[in-house]
């Protein structure tokens, strides 16, 4: 019951928590593009990705470290827990060192490659400024957040996003809207530094505030035991998993900042619609990774092949929750983008191909995430590994071979290509190795998959052009609520038994029975 209330609870704070990264980050980039223009927004976005790449350095110790903690923490063993945290303390000392001293070297290095109007200088230090919040969290805050991990409490640290994020944004969009333009017209040509230092300072807080409330509740935890670095297993397979994960999430925007022809403002036509689907996933990923713990940690307990039907019903609910975000989203996206680049005219954000690419890579990429994390939180690193380096080295691969031929198409192509690489890889271990063939995939999964297409583009077809953001909002809002009754009639054809069993848990969960009555 308490796993099942922290799934909850995680997953509704998590959700909050990116519709506030969503719905503020829209309102500051559009904000961004009118006072600033597309080449410093593509700066600022490549900044977010520069500081992803260097997180390789983290290696994937902080996966490797839950996993370590699943069985220790479910039996109560304080010291094997003390030995992992005191472990994980010294890991991340270094890291954070080491993560500090390598950004400070790709900054200066990036500043002067970036095909951009931008100062040098401004671009050192944009970017500098994006890499201290991240050391800072290495070097004090991610043992904190390891340990409220392991608690299961994940919506501490997303309320804690939600505070401080929010604000941070809301003092963004005042800054650009109100204070920026007077700096302008007085001259201050660089004010747009004050962005990202204004970002810096609220990520910062956030985490002070995570150190504050982990040494208040966590008490009699032992920070300084001796470290036991061999209870944490795994960490070279998860190290390789991190850099490829990382290579897939930020090489597309540094390429484009680097060698697109049209440089940052190109890189900022493809941030507007990577943040669209980066949003979905965000929202996705709130739904998925709450139970990705408690299902690593049940696999724990009773072994991977005990736990099937939990994990197909895990996968019927993404697969259409799936379809009925990227079949709106798909059909939508374009409306949206025409009325949010109104009046931005220094380069034309208006572009199906790169619309539909991303909506293709977005929904390979989320569809094999629960298989991902079954196979990462069951501990087989290894596996994930090579799965890892073979979509990395597809992305890699298939840039270098189309982009001087395609430009931004060209990774625009390899980024949905690679995710469709991922995505079979994942899905092929999990349901043929781990299950034998038996969890019936193509027969539950396969009419959502076929659907989400045919959603999307009769809907782009046949759906009125909205004149503005109201109308915008309620076609979006008819869409979703119509795609939404297509996927639940479409499982109740296909997968009648396991979507009655999710409807039955989901009413259980939230009108649980009282004591003496049934429920």
């Amino acid at each position: 019951m308490i796993r099942t209330k922290n799934s909850i609870l995680n997953a509704l704070s998590a959700v909050v928590l990116s519709l506030i990264n969503g719905l503020l980050g829209f309102v500051l980039t559009r904000s961004v593009l009118t006072v600033f223009g597309s080449d410093f927004n593509g700066v600022n976005s490549t900044a977010n990705q520069l500081v992803n790449m260097l997180s390789i350095v983290e290696g994937g110790f902080t996966t490797a470290t839950n996993v370590a903690l699943f069985k220790p923490w479910n039996g109560g063993d304080s010291a094997l827990i003390n030995g992992i945290l005191s472990a994980t303390r010294k890991k991340f000392f270094g890291i954070g060192s080491i993560f500090l001293a390598a950004g400070l070297v790709s900054c200066a290095a990036y500043s002067f490659i970036a095909r951009t109007s931008i100062a040098r200088l401004d671009i050192f230090l944009i970017l500098i400024m994006a890499v201290v919040p991240l050391a800072v969290n290495f070097l004090f805050a991610v043992k904190y957040r390891i340990l409220i991990q392991a608690e299961q409490r994940e919506y501490v640290i997303s309320v804690i996003g939600i505070i401080s994020v929010g604000a941070g944004y809301l003092a963004n969009i005042l800054i650009v809207r109100y204070a920026a333009p007077v700096l302008l017209a007085a001259g201050h040509t660089r004010s747009y530094v004050l962005v990202r230092a204004t970002t810096m300072l609220f990520s910062l807080l956030q985490s002070l505030y995570i150190v504050i409330y982990s040494r208040r509740r966590y008490k009699t935890v032992d920070l300084r035991a001796e470290p036991d670095f061999s209870a944490i297993k795994g960490t070279r397979d998860v190290l390789a998993q991190k850099i490829t994960g990382v290579i897939y999430s930020s090489a597309p925007m540094l390429l484009i900042t680097a060698f697109s022809a049209r440089g940052a403002a190109q890189a900022s036509v493809y941030s507007v619609y990577n943040y669209v689907f980066a949003m979905i996933s965000m929202l996705m990923h709130a739904v998925i990774d709450a139970v990705r713990l408690p299902i690593g940690s049940l696999a724990a307990e009773r072994g991977v092949g005990k736990i099937k039907s939990r994990f197909m019903q895990y996968e019927l609910v993404v697969y259409s929750a799936l379809c009925a975000m990227i079949a709106t989203a798909g059909a939508m996206i374009m409306p949206f983008v025409r009325i949010y680049s109104a009046g931005v005219d220094d380069i034309d954000y208006s572009d199906p191909f790169i619309a539909v690419g991303l909506a293709a890579a977005a929904f390979l990429d989320l569809a094999h995430i629960p298989a991902t994390n079954l196979i990462v939180m069951s501990g087989d690193f290894r596996t994930s590994r090579r799965i890892q380096l073979a979509g990395s080295a597809v992305l890699l691969a298939l840039s270098a071979a189309l982009c001087p031929f395609f430009d931004v198409y060209g990774i625009v192509v390899a980024v949905a290509v690679s995710a469709g690489v991922l995505c079979f890889l994942d899905l092929f271990v999990v349901h043929k190795r781990y299950y034998g063939g038996e969890a019936p995939f193509l027969k539950n999964n396969l009419p959502l998959v076929l659907l989400c297409p045919v959603l999307a583009f009769a809907e782009a077809r046949f759906l009125p052009s909205p004149g503005g953001y109201p109308g915008f909002f309620a076609l979006t809002a008819a869409a979703g609520i119509f795609n939404c009754a297509a996927v639940i009639a479409l499982d109740m054809i296909f997968n009648r038994k396991d979507t009655l069993a999710v409807i039955r848990a989901a009413v259980k969960t939230v009108f649980p029975g009282r004591p003496g009555h049934p429920g």
